[in-house]
């Protein structure tokens, strides 16, 4: 309904949707308060354009948006997406995935990731180019493909006082490896699949 409002709504998580860009539009429009928005298994393309002055955390799972444009967010402090679905499937949902993020105003953002160099566009739309605000970084780099690799520094340029680095290594063999890079050590991990048969053991 058009008269709907939630102001009172802290958290709102979306699980298995089918919506339209609007209809995302129209729940943040809607819900002045809200301070954490989890999108997951969404079954459509999306564009998301992000104008909150409360959101403080967003979190994508299993959701692929064509674009990602964070307009105006000044509280907007962690913003995550991550896909995690099985690479035989990849292949239906690729017209999906995300192409482009765009960081707007988002003057206190700390947390970003997962970037996709070589898969994503990131566009910064400050004059000097750069998000100082950005302490931790996680990015999914596809080693072997030339094209991802080559875009890892100019991803990394804008973000100049960055603490932590987290990386996602994805071989061309499929290994998934882990690595954690911060300013005073680099951490190399095991294939994933081992550790957790270690964990469980």
């Amino acid at each position: 309904p058009r008269g709907a409002r939630f102001p009172n709504l802290l958290e709102l998580g979306l699980c298995m949707t089918v919506m339209e860009d609007r209809d995302l539009a129209f729940m943040l429009e809607r819900s002045p308060v809200l301070e954490f928005l989890v999108l997951m298994g969404s079954q459509s393309g999306l564009r998301l354009r992000l104008v909150s002055p409360s959101l403080r955390c967003l979190q994508l799972g299993f959701t692929y948006l064509e674009d990602i444009d964070v307009v105006d967010a000044p509280r907007l402090e962690r913003l995550f997406q991550r896909d995690s679905l099985p690479e035989s499937k990849l292949a239906d949902t690729a017209s999906c995935l995300s192409s482009k993020i765009k960081i707007g105003r988002a003057p206190n953002l700390r947390v970003l990731g997962y970037l996709q160099p070589g898969e994503q566009q990131l566009v910064v739309g400050s004059k000097e180019n750069t998000v100082p605000s950005v302490q931790i970084l996680a990015m999914e780099v596809q080693f072997g493909v030339r094209n991802a690799v080559k875009k890892v520094p100019g991803f990394l340029r804008c973000f100049p006082n960055l603490e932590t680095l987290h990386v996602h290594v994805k071989l061309v063999n499929l290994t998934r490896y882990t690595c954690c890079i911060d300013s005073s050590a680099i951490l190399v991990c095991a294939p994933i699949s081992s550790m957790v048969r270690k964990s469980v053991m």
